[in-house]
């Protein structure tokens, strides 16, 4: 029951699922412009159907904004230079079908969120440090009772 963040392509290389497209540009969109460049507060719609809400610097998210993806996943929080950057809340759905909705930090579940495996229908809900189950949660599994208890970097290490 791994929750690993990078998936393996047909050639072994690591990749993050779903990652963010690197620098995102703003092009044409309805919002504040200066030196011919999106600034200020405004929306961007890409040709993919992700769309953004929020500040903008020299063309580029950056500020607080909320990001939608054609697929479902959203990032609500910090952006800097195009990228997710501080904290936020959010929906990431990963190549292997498991969800993951609650806050994230940097890119990584950080604090309190839900875990949902596709392959097994198992469910944690509770903190999260470092993309791994740490601190206080209960993991529901689809076939067996609940556990709840303490979480120590992904390990359950005492009973609730």
């Amino acid at each position: 029951m791994g929750s690993e963040m990078c998936i393996r392509d047909s050639c072994g290389r690591a990749h993050a699922p779903r990652a963010p497209r690197a620098r995102r540009r703003a092009r044409p969109g309805q919002g504040d412009w200066s030196s011919g460049t999106q600034s200020g507060h405004g929306v961007f719609t890409d040709s993919d159907g992700d769309r953004y809400t929020g500040q903008f610097a020299g063309g580029q998210f950056h500020g607080q904004g909320k990001l939608h993806e054609a697929g479902g996943d959203f990032f609500h929080g910090e952006f800097a230079g195009g990228q997710r950057v501080g904290k936020g809340k959010a929906r990431i759905t990963y190549a292997s079908g498991d969800v993951y909705e609650g806050e994230v930090v940097g890119g990584t579940r950080q604090g309190y969120g839900t875990y949902t495996w596709r392959s097994s229908g198992d469910k944690y809900t509770g903190s999260w440090a470092a993309d791994k189950m740490h601190g206080k949660g209960k993991l529901v599994k689809a076939a067996g009772s609940p556990q709840e208890g303490v979480w120590n970097a992904g390990d359950f290490v005492a009973q609730l």
